[in-house]
């Protein structure tokens, strides 16, 4: 494989290029932990959706969360019923995280 397809190839394996979804296309999506309501819960596709939204300018302030939670369902299984507790814990992460990118 020459250096431009391997490169093309490890852009979209590493930085979501791929069309597929997290069980058939060819991307890897990273697990990140967050806390919901006291509990630690793994949330596929987060930094990936976070990084999204960061690249199109997305201000915390911006977001309701609900734009998170609605990309995020696709690839966690979320019970309806605790998808407000979800929603107000991505939001919160991604809080946290435009602050930690502000300080680098």
């Amino acid at each position: 494989m020459g250096d431009g397809k391997a490169k093309s190839f490890l852009k979209k394996l590493f930085r979501g290029g791929s069309k597929g979804c997290c069980c058939c296309g060819p991307g890897i999506v990273s697990v990140r932990d967050i806390s919901v309501e006291g509990s630690i819960v793994g949330i596929k596709g987060l930094d990936e959706t976070i990084q999204k939204y960061q690249d199109e300018g997305k201000m915390p302030d911006d977001l309701t969360g609900y734009e998170l939670l609605e990309t995020l369902v696709k690839m966690n299984r979320i019970n309806e019923s605790k998808r407000e507790a979800y929603r107000v814990a991505l939001l919160r992460e991604y809080h946290r995280c435009s602050e930690s990118q502000k300080e680098r």
